[in-house]
């Protein structure tokens, strides 16, 4: 939606109420961001650290991963919709370009290093949505205009209604906060361990070489050539001959000293704390045990994924379908399927399987969906059972009717052939002394 040149003078003079951000987004302040480290933290250098890629990574893939679809609770059940226009933008193929994988991987990827993701939603004339068009964070700006949001994108406005738009930290509900800027503090701390590791694998420590003689020139640039062939590149290891009585004084100090494993080790738990990761899951088995490792799957899911999954649901279910769906009796709604995540060894899910069609909770065919499966023709897939003789539901009144008045002559001799017996115990074998 394009603005008028009146109204949109009015935004950049301040005549209207521009977003609690946007002076800090064009200002930089939360491009970048400079803390007591003394290091300089931006979004893509917060991403080249190995701990920060391995949680926002993990975050995108899992996402990505999830089948998303289009359901709709009718009289007869939850179903999957296919046929309307929001089903294969979203499960499929969101534009011409682009795959449903790498759509939503982007998304997620830009909402936790950016601290937002943003697609607009390209529409046909019916006003039903044709594409999705995700956009670079720093290309836009959000504007409260009247009370009414846009997002401001390389001079177009653009209604909040005509874009996707993913957050996960925000102070005012408008504009996301990158989490590497908003935690800088612990960023910059891991990038200082970075660059001291690095001097001290890459090169020789800081530090100055002193001599008890004074040097002539041409022996002052002898003994640099020296130190720079042994203690740099291919020859870092080497042994220097120096001469004048060299003594190295370093400036830094040794990974012994300074517990730099340890140190590392506590900035990467710091980190996977801001993202809510597992430590399992950024590779860090310390304290990982077999018995432990389905406790974290279900921790990740509840704690980590559910709620980036239900911020993005919302957000679709209010921008992808029309206002009369909103108050329909039957909405359709977005829902991402989790029940990947739900998957143990081959045993334990054939466990939960028999539990649910031995205790009438689900049908054979019921069971194949879960396992994306062929369903079985005719009415016996579809029929609810449980465990004993297998008898269908709406069959178990009759059938135990039947049976208690079924005759029982047959029972009625043999338990009076026994009474006589037993009665006559002369007529019973005795036990030989």
């Amino acid at each position: 939606m394009k603005l008028n040149i009146l109204q949109r003078t009015a935004v950049f003079l301040g005549l209207k109420k521009r977003s609690a951000y946007s002076d800090a987004i064009l200002s930089g302040t939360f491009l970048t961001g400079s803390n007591e480290s003394g290091e300089v933290v931006s979004v893509l250098g917060g991403t080249r650290i190995n701990t920060v890629f391995n949680c926002i990574n993990n975050l995108s893939q899992d996402v990505a991963k999830l089948p998303l679809n289009i359901r709709q609770n009718t009289k007869s059940g939850r179903v999957i919709v296919k046929n309307t226009p929001v089903y294969n933008l979203i499960h499929s193929r969101p534009n011409d370009y682009t795959t449903a994988y790498n759509f939503w991987y982007g998304i997620v990827f830009e909402t936790f290093s950016q601290g937002n993701g943003y697609a607009v939603i390209k529409r046909n004339a019916k006003y039903q949505p044709e594409e999705l068009i995700p956009i670079k964070s720093e290309d836009v700006d959000p504007v409260l205009i009247d009370g009414t949001l846009y997002y401001e994108y390389k001079g177009v406005m653009i209604h909040n209604s005509d874009m996707l738009h993913f957050k996960m930290y925000s102070f005012d509900g408008v504009k996301g906060i990158s989490p590497i800027i908003h935690n800088a503090s612990t960023i910059g701390l891991r990038l200082k361990q970075d660059k001291y590791k690095a001097r001290i694998l890459g090169t020789k420590p800081p530090g100055i070489l002193t001599f008890d003689q004074q040097l002539s020139a041409d022996q002052i640039k002898e003994n640099r050539e020296a130190w720079n062939r042994m203690t740099q590149g291919d020859g870092l290891g080497g042994t220097p001959v120096l001469s004048g009585g060299a003594k190295y004084q370093g400036f830094m100090v040794n990974a012994t000293d300074g517990q730099i494993v340890e140190v590392s080790q506590m900035s990467d738990e710091h980190i996977a704390g801001i993202f809510r990761m597992p430590p399992a899951f950024i590779q860090n088995y310390r304290n990982a045990t077999f018995s432990n490792a389905e406790q974290q799957d279900i921790v990740y899911l509840k704690y980590t994924i559910t709620p980036i999954l239900q911020m993005m649901e919302q957000e679709m279910n209010n921008k992808l379908f029309p206002e009369a769906n909103k108050m329909a009796s039957e909405p359709l709604y977005v829902n991402f399927n989790i029940k990947g995540f739900l998957r143990g060894d081959m045993k334990t899910q054939m466990e939960f399987y028999k539990f649910l069609r031995d205790h009438g909770i689900a049908s054979a065919n019921t069971i194949l969906e879960m396992e994306d499966l062929p369903k079985l023709e005719g009415e016996q897939g579809d029929m609810i059972v449980i465990q004993g003789a297998m008898i269908p539901l709406d069959q178990l009144k009759d059938f135990y009717a039947g049976k208690s008045a079924a005759p029982n002559n047959l029972d009625n001799k043999q338990r009076a052939i026994g009474y006589e017996l037993i009665k006559e115990g002369d007529k019973l074998p005795q036990n030989k002394k």
